[in-house]
Order: C-alpha cells, then structure tokens, then sequence
C-alpha cells in the first residue's frame, strides 16, 4: 500500500510539474485587432516573446509593467514580468510565442 501511495505522489508531482511548464512556453494567434494577456505565473522572470516571421505586421507586445514593443515580423523582445499583453497591430493574423530566459544565455 505504501508503494501505491508513494507512486501516486510521484505521479501528481510530475503532472504539477509538468502542468506549470506548459504554462510558461506558448503560442499566440490574434485576429486583426485583437487583445491578449498571458499570465505567466507569478514569479517575474526575463521573457521573450517573438512575431514569427509569417505573420501578416506587426504586434505590440508589453512584458510586465515595461514599455511596449512594436515587432515587426520576425523580432523579439526580451523584458522581466510575469505578464504579457499582446495587441495584433494589423488587418491579417498575427502569430508568435513567449518563453523564459535565462540571462546568460545567448539572445
């Protein structure tokens, strides 16, 4: 019995793990116009978020309570938060991702 409770512990830890991972890293697709926020969690980290080079223009994207980036297509911009508000600046589909980074590591 105590091998069941034990691997089930270890199975809700992973999946919490694993859970909070996902909500870090993502995707975003924004109609013309549109208005996203991304909480990431709350704990400020350095974060970039990228317009993938696809995308029809530019997005603005602000990164905690820092000033906003206007991305072109295939820009990034790198800030400290825990939140980011994304603004599709075009009349086509924007598209792009976040992530944390680590300030060490090449941009």
């Amino acid at each position: 019995m105590k091998r069941i409770t034990g691997l089930v512990s270890i199975l809700i830890a992973m999946g919490f793990v694993v859970t909070q991972a996902a909500t870090m890293y993502g995707s975003f697709s924004l109609q013309p116009g549109a208005v996203q926020e991304i909480r990431i969690g709350s704990t400020y980290r350095i974060l970039r978020v990228c317009n993938a080079i696809g995308s029809a223009g530019a997005i603005l994207a602000t990164i905690g309570d820092h000033e906003p980036h206007a991305l072109a297509p295939g820009l990034c911009a790198d800030d400290n938060g825990d939140v980011i508000k994304l603004q599709n600046q075009t009349t086509g589909v924007a598209t792009g991702t976040y992530r944390p980074i680590r300030s060490n590591s090449v941009r």
